[in-house]
């Protein structure tokens, strides 16, 4: 029942803000914990697992860390030479 209700105020925010009115100051802040993304069946193209807002996020961290790896290698090889 809860979650009905929540989703009830949560579209009911979308409608205010869709006519430009405010939305209310007091809204209650969800806890990231309860939100969960819903899982991917399987045959899906890679290109859009790789669009998921969880994903793209995570695999540019990956790159970054992986540039600064090779950063650090070509440091400490020259500094070794």
């Amino acid at each position: 029942m809860a979650r009905y209700k929540r989703q009830v105020a949560q579209h009911l925010n979308q409608l205010t803000l869709l006519v430009g009115a405010t939305v209310a100051d007091n809204l209650a802040a969800l806890p990231l914990a309860d939100e969960q993304i819903a899982g991917l069946p399987g045959g899906l193209p890679s290109d859009l697992q790789r669009s998921r807002p969880d994903i793209l996020p995570a695999e540019y961290q990956l790159r970054a860390a992986n540039a600064n790896i090779g950063v650090a290698r070509a440091a400490f090889s020259l500094a070794s030479a």
